[in-house]
């Protein structure tokens, strides 16, 4: 089977950078196009059946969600609709010719971290300002009648604004 490739929005929320209170709150450029942007990141690991597991869960109010699970070297994605409702989350792909299925609870805890990217990328300068939550998860995968705790170190909630103007 193929490894799971994520999509440039994912590797991006996640690689944002935490910054001070002050760098947080400046502003990003005042020409372009501005967004509002909202959602989960939850990344997880752990063991099922002798082989490593890594989940990713994406969740974003404008673009597409994105689930992706790998076990061993068998990977899968997909973008669902929904991945976390309230506390609950869940999230299922096809696996091996099996579901391949994440549940469980992420609760938001601690105060709102400020974080500040700035990148360019397909000439555009693209800066993201606002904050990050971060979740206390409990998640299992079951696959093929087995089930595994998952331990997510990198799990937040976050609402950015981002804009992106054209670079030259």
């Amino acid at each position: 089977m193929h490894r799971v490739m994520l999509p440039l929005a994912l590797a991006s929320v996640a690689a944002l950078t935490t910054l001070g209170a002050e760098s947080a709150v400046a502003s990003a450029p005042s020409s372009g196009a501005t967004t509002v942007e909202k959602g989960y990141v939850i990344e997880c690991t752990g063991m099922l059946r002798g082989s490593a597991v890594n989940a990713t869960l994406y969740e974003n109010d404008l673009h597409k969600n994105v689930v992706a699970i790998n076990i061993g070297d068998a990977g899968s994605s997909r973008e669902p609709a929904d991945i976390v409702r309230g506390r609950k989350v869940r999230a299922t792909v096809r696996l091996d010719g099996a579901a391949a299925r994440i549940t469980g609870t992420a609760r938001i805890t601690g105060a709102k971290v400020p974080v500040r990217e700035d990148l360019e990328d397909n000439e555009q300068r693209i800066v993201s300002v606002g904050w990050h939550r971060k979740l206390k998860t409990r998640l299992t995968l079951s696959h093929r009648g087995s089930t595994a705790r998952l331990t997510c170190g990198n799990a937040f909630r976050y609402r950015l604004r981002v804009t992106k103007t054209p670079v030259g």
